[in-house]
């Protein structure tokens, strides 16, 4: 769990210097609106899922602030990152040119996946403790 929390507060971090620092790319409004929203959203769903944790611990009180909270997730994730290309979206946009490095979206992709992994492994954990021996 704590993984989680870790890489949600550098996801957090991020978010801020990419979207607002001079050099990030440019941004619509409305989806600084989304992320300024779904910032309020992330701070009560983690506050929520860390009070869950307190003991005694329960599984089945952890498992539904966890879901609320990766909801939060991925819907930051959704906003930052655009939704994958389909195979002739890909073969259209193959240049030969020197590619453009983007190393934010480069950074959050990684970091969403690495939230999905140990996000995974703290649902797996749950649920066998939820399980009846």
């Amino acid at each position: 769990m704590q993984a989680v929390v870790k890489l949600t507060i550098l996801l957090h971090k991020r978010v801020f210097s990419a979207t607002l620092s001079p050099d990030a790319p440019e941004r619509d409004d409305a989806t600084l609106d989304r992320l300024s929203r779904l910032s309020a959203k992330l701070l009560p769903a983690s506050d929520d899922l860390i009070s869950s944790l307190y003991a005694p611990q329960q599984p089945s009180i952890i498992s539904p602030y966890l879901t609320t909270f990766l909801d939060v997730i991925k819907d930051i994730q959704s906003t930052l990152l655009p939704p994958p290309k389909d195979l002739d979206q890909q073969l259209g946009s193959l240049s030969l040119s020197k590619p453009t490095n983007d190393k934010s979206s480069k950074w959050f992709t990684t970091c969403f996946e690495q939230l999905d992994k140990a996000a995974t492994k703290v649902s797996e954990t749950l649920a066998e403790k939820e399980a009846p021996i």
